[in-house]
């Protein structure tokens, strides 16, 4: 973009990928292509009408507690590590390095983090378009239930913003197993994570959203036209 178009700064920001691979990929040509397309399609969007973004920029940050599901305790991971077949935990699917993490923080702290506080951001760019910024590796779950739910202006759902510390599930990825809720918990080893989160998780976070902008008025071209708040539903 910045080759094609001199004096432009590209800026990307990454939607809820969290569970979504371009394909092919694999090579820095594919990389180089995939690029190409992105590109393609942004110039596609400028050769079309475009849309004047007026009025305020009205942001809002909170945090949510959001759950892990039960953490095994240190007698469950002593006798995993010591290969007891009874110890092993199928839903979480822990890998013996991890598992040696988590016994040396119970060893270290007593206990095992239940909760993580999840920062979750909105930011109205006048009356036509609202950006949802959530934490996290999120999976596209989260982008196709807000678009449904937010109704008024346009809706763009973003992921990896503020914090990054694990992958964000939705319930039906966690119902599912795999990689995303389940096994990457083994790999994230700056903040120690007990286990894959708890169902809750995707409605905890959802509902943040709806509040954070409940709390903001319908704005119309930067004046407030004396209406009730605007209340996504």
């Amino acid at each position: 973009m910045e080759a094609d178009h001199p004096h432009t700064t590209a800026l990307f920001l990454t939607g809820c990928g969290g569970d979504q691979n371009g394909y092919p990929r694999g090579t820095v040509a594919l990389s180089r292509r995939h690029g190409r397309t992105l590109a393609t399609a942004v110039e596609a969007a400028q050769a079309t009408r475009q849309t004047a973004i007026r009025g305020p920029l009205v942001p809002a940050l909170a945090r949510v507690q959001v759950d892990y599901q039960t953490p095994p305790t240190r007698a469950q991971l002593t006798a995993y590590l010591a290969g007891s077949p009874s110890a092993h935990f199928q839903d979480y699917e822990l890998t013996k390095p991890h598992a040696e993490r988590l016994l040396r923080q119970i060893v270290r702290e007593g206990k095992l983090r239940s909760s993580y506080d999840y920062p979750v951001q909105t930011i109205r760019f006048g009356d036509r378009l609202v950006l949802v910024a959530l934490a996290g590796e999120v999976v596209v779950d989260y982008a196709l239930r807000l678009k449904r739910e937010l109704s008024g202006p346009a809706v763009w759902i973003s992921g990896y913003n503020n914090d990054v510390f694990a992958y964000i599930p939705s319930r039906r990825l966690l119902e599912e197993g795999g990689y995303e809720p389940r096994r990457s918990m083994n790999y994230f080893t700056t903040l120690v994570q007990p286990g894959p989160f708890a169902p809750s998780i995707e409605d905890r976070i959802v509902a943040k959203v709806h509040e954070l902008l409940g709390r903001v008025p319908k704005l119309n071209d930067g004046q407030t036209d004396g209406a009730a708040p605007n209340r996504a539903r």
